[in-house]
């Protein structure tokens, strides 16, 4: 119980740290005056647009929060532009069992910050959610949404849509270099439209100043570690069933080291700073112990292969050095081949594990990775219903990175 609760309280400090960790790159704001102010912005590399931000004037200047009412636009070198304004925007539900049995959209008035994704004589916008609305403007103009919106037909649950954006290109997009574009087929997402934004400007010698061509400092993207690690694990089992046979119902193995060893396939999100990554960590464990309990001779031996899938969050303190915390959820699928555990009326019960959960913190230096993890208790007598289990452990890994791909 101590050690559940010391490494709770270690996590949720992690945490707390974590959350607040982010670097400040050069960029500029300009406030509602329209002065221009060199600084530095907090960057997160947004996921979703922001409602607001922190930037400094120098590195040991105090840190400035500013919202969306005190910034005109803002810009973080090498990532991304934004730019304040109120449009007209589509607020139609989009969960399926919510959709509307209307193609108009649902117009609601709001002062957001679009991110550019295209400069030039035509401008392309975009602004994210749970979903993703894009925005164009013409020579400066006031940005107006390109209209797509899924609905449904009459009483029928019939799906259809509302891709009005393909006329809104045809009508005030079109010029010599984009005329033969198939616009039936253009889709709404981003890709395809900054494509068709960076061929229209390209008539008038603007392709340069597209803002996707801009070149984001070069990042992790996915890691293979091989991973080898030390256990503290305790065993407990119980059977209330043998008590009106004169045994007492638990015999508890107490602690014993034991190891593991695999591999930790990590896959970074393209936001926030490659600070959020998803894991899967194939382990192979070995776990073997045999004791005395109440006079009566008990062992039990389990090899395993688990798969465990999780996440990670971590700080970079800078390009070399990282401090991390990861949860992952241990399903109950996996492989076993075991001896299984010799019960006190001398009958074989095999093991077959259920779920469980794996909470961590950690340190990474260049190739080199040291974690504590906490694993909370795993079932692993699921096939015997009067059999209960009490197996939990905390362990120590070392990981190596064997392979890193940047992009």
């Amino acid at each position: 119980m101590k050690m559940r609760i010391i490494f709770l309280v270690l996590f949720v400090q992690c945490f707390l740290i974590a959350s607040g960790q982010f670097t400040f790159d050069k960029g500029y704001i300009i406030d509602n005056s329209g002065t221009k102010i060199e600084c530095m912005i907090k960057n997160r590399d947004w996921r979703t647009n922001p409602k607001d931000i922190k930037y400094k004037l120098s590195e040991k200047s105090p840190v400035v929060s500013a919202s969306i009412d005190s910034i005109r636009e803002f810009k973080v070198d090498n990532y991304s532009k934004y730019v304040r304004t109120k449009v007209k925007i589509d607020r139609s539900p989009i969960d399926l069992q919510s959709l509307s049995r209307t193609s108009a959209p649902f117009w609601s008035e709001e002062m957001l910050f679009l991110k550019e994704l295209t400069s030039g004589k035509a401008c392309l916008w975009v602004y994210t959610e749970d979903r993703s609305w894009f925005f164009y403007s013409l020579d400066g103009s006031q940005p107006e949404q390109l209209i797509y919106k899924q609905y449904v037909y009459n009483q029928e649950y019939v799906i259809l849509e509302n891709a009005g954006f393909r006329q809104q290109l045809y009508l005030y997009l079109q010029n010599e270099n984009t005329k033969n574009m198939n616009l039936k087929k253009l889709e709404y997402k981003e890709e395809p439209l900054v494509q068709y934004f960076k061929r229209y400007n390209s008539l008038y010698g603007e392709n340069e100043q597209t803002q996707t061509n801009v070149k984001k400092p070069e990042r992790e993207v996915f890691n293979i570690k091989i991973t080898g690690s030390l256990n503290y694990s305790r065993l407990s089992i119980t059977n209330n069933q043998l008590v009106p046979f004169g045994y007492d119902a638990k015999y508890d193995f107490g602690g014993k080291i034991n190891w593991m060893g695999g591999l930790e396939l990590e896959y970074f999100l393209p936001f926030n700073r490659n600070t959020t990554s998803l894991l899967f960590a194939p382990t192979f464990e070995h776990y073997k112990n045999s004791k005395m309990i109440h006079n009566i001779p008990l062992s039990i031996d389990m090899v395993s292969v688990n798969f465990p899938v999780g996440g990670r969050y971590g700080v970079y303190l800078n390009d070399n050095m990282k401090f991390f915390f990861d949860a992952y959820f241990n399903s109950f699928l996996g492989i076993y081949k075991n001896d299984g555990f010799i019960s006190p009326i001398r009958t074989v019960l095999n093991i077959k594990e259920i779920y469980n959960f794996i909470f961590g913190v950690g340190f990474a230096y260049k190739k080199w990775q040291i974690e504590l993890k906490y694993h909370t208790n795993r079932e692993l007598f699921s096939d015997y219903v009067m059999w209960n289990t009490d197996y939990t452990k905390v362990s120590l890994s070392v990981s190596y990175k064997l392979l890193s791909v940047k992009k």
